[in-house]
């Protein structure tokens, strides 16, 4: 199921603050106004999404890594690989040449 798609900057920034200036844990390296998410462009390069099974949630990583797998085969950008934050449940499209 797809949870995200365009975020505005201002959503964005209020990610970015979990972890910093609100209490929880980091989400995202990208503030939405000094750095921009291909979440925060328009058309939108990038998704969030989560597996669904019998009607509940899987955040199990696992479960995740085929999906990032086939899509890095088709030339997409699986979250799971980066190394600075581990974001499994997002795909984007590869920045162009």
């Amino acid at each position: 199921m797809v949870t995200c798609t365009y975020r505005s900057p201002e959503e964005q920034r209020r990610l970015y603050d979990i972890g910093r200036s609100v209490p929880g844990s980091i989400r995202t390296n990208v503030d939405g106004i000094h750095k921009k998410s291909n979440h925060n462009l328009y058309p939108c390069r990038a998704i969030d999404f989560c597996i669904v099974d019998g009607g509940k949630v899987i955040w199990s990583r696992d479960v995740y890594e085929p999906i990032g797998e086939m899509c890095q085969a088709v030339g997409l950008v699986w979250g799971g690989s980066w190394k600075s934050i581990d974001d499994y449940t997002h795909v984007e499209l590869a920045k162009a040449a």
